[in-house]
């Protein structure tokens, strides 16, 4: 009679503990939607980051094509205005530090995606595994 009984309280044990265990996974699971969720919306903001920062890149790499034009033009309409020739070198150094500064800006961001859509792959694998624990944890489950 003791025997049963104490079998009794062993699978009453091992029913609460599977319970625990299931509502454990639910969770789980729903963190890892969550995360999905929230590295989904980072991977789109850093794609629209990363097309933005290549057209400034392109507009400032325009700048500064620009500036070397006005250099070359000041150069020959103006050889003696030594001072506004190297205000113009200036800006072109400028400009081109700018579009060098952009450029990376960009890559940045690129790999900024690169490493959210990688969360977003874990958080997906994650969203498995939990699902398959869940699947064992009820075979368990009376």
């Amino acid at each position: 009679m003791r025997a049963i009984e104490n079998g009794n309280k062993s699978v009453e044990a091992g029913v609460s503990l599977a319970a625990q265990a299931s509502r454990t996974m639910d969770e789980i699971l729903e963190l890892a939607s969550s995360t999905d969720q929230h590295v989904k919306s980072i991977v789109t903001a850093m794609t629209r980051i990363a097309e933005n920062s290549a057209e400034a890149a392109k507009a400032v790499e325009q700048l500064a094509a620009f500036a070397e034009e006005s250099t070359a033009a000041t150069e020959e309409v103006a050889t003696s205005a030594g001072h506004v020739e190297n205000v113009v070198r200036s800006v072109g150094r400028a400009a081109q530090d700018n579009a060098a500064g952009a450029e990376q800006i960009s890559a940045s961001s690129q790999e900024i995606g690169a490493s959210a859509q990688q969360m977003a792959e874990s958080a997906r694998e994650l969203a498995v595994m939990a699902q398959e624990l869940r699947k064992m944890v009820a075979h368990f489950q009376v």
